[in-house]
């Protein structure tokens, strides 16, 4: 179902904060942070907030995100 709601989700406006990143060994890091986001759903108004667990990994002279995992907060 969420899958689905991606297409008619209209974010208005939205915040990304409490950023923490640990190294994970030479070339890897844990990145977390907060996202606070509102906006609507089929018209119908959406609020929340999740809590983000990244890993990324260095990739030559970049990084690529390898795995996410997002957690909502009630």
């Amino acid at each position: 179902a969420e899958v689905a709601e991606i297409d008619q989700f209209d974010i208005a406006r939205y915040s990304l904060k409490d950023f923490v990143v640990k190294p994970i060994g030479a070339d890897g890091a844990l990145v977390t942070y907060v996202a606070d986001y509102h906006g609507s759903v089929a018209g119908q108004a959406a609020d929340g907030k999740s809590i983000f667990g990244e890993v990324w990994v260095k990739d030559g002279n970049g990084w690529k995100l390898l795995y996410v995992q997002e957690t909502k907060v009630k």
